[in-house]
């Protein structure tokens, strides 16, 4: 029989290889983009960190976060000066178009003509935009811009505060 093969020795390291394993998270960034643009990687690896985290009106830590709350606390901390309310945001950096996004750049969006929310850019792949931001029905999430029948609709604009 094979399995009086297997030593418990064995048995439980192969089990800790799984679990080790298992437990770390992989980065959507390829290698050569975590090594040519390190803060945009730490960025994003930031604000997956806060990934379900709720939300909180004008909270910007603690497991709780509004929208731009969620982007001034990490910006901040890679000394990356930006207003911190979202219409400021808004207007503060450098503008750019959607196909000059990159991982870490900010997607505006606006309702009844006020811009009211912000999200970070967590990955591109194609045509599709992944977004980590704080809502406030669901707290801190990832989600697909263009697949998004309520965001995708309401995007005014898009901004790198990244050198």
């Amino acid at each position: 029989m094979i399995y009086s093969y297997i030593t418990p020795s064995f048995f439980w390291i192969v089990a800790g290889m799984i679990f080790f394993a298992s437990c770390t998270t992989r980065s959507q960034f390829p290698i050569s983009d975590t090594a040519k643009d390190p803060i945009r990687y730490q960025i994003v690896e930031d604000a997956r960190a806060a990934l379900g985290a709720k939300y909180g009106y004008g909270a910007s830590g603690n497991k709780r976060y509004d929208c731009s709350g969620l982007v001034y606390s990490i910006y901040t901390q890679y000394r990356i000066s930006l207003p911190r309310s979202t219409s400021q945001m808004a207007h503060s950096g450098q503008p750019i178009k959607k196909t000059e996004l990159q991982p870490g750049d900010l997607v505006f969006f606006k309702n009844h003509n006020t811009i009211d929310h912000v999200a970070i850019v967590s990955r591109i792949s194609g045509n599709k935009t992944w977004l980590i931001h704080s809502t406030t029905s669901q707290g801190v999430v990832e989600t697909h811009l263009e697949d998004s029948m309520y965001w995708a609709p309401r995007v005014v604009a898009y901004r790198s505060f990244i050198k």
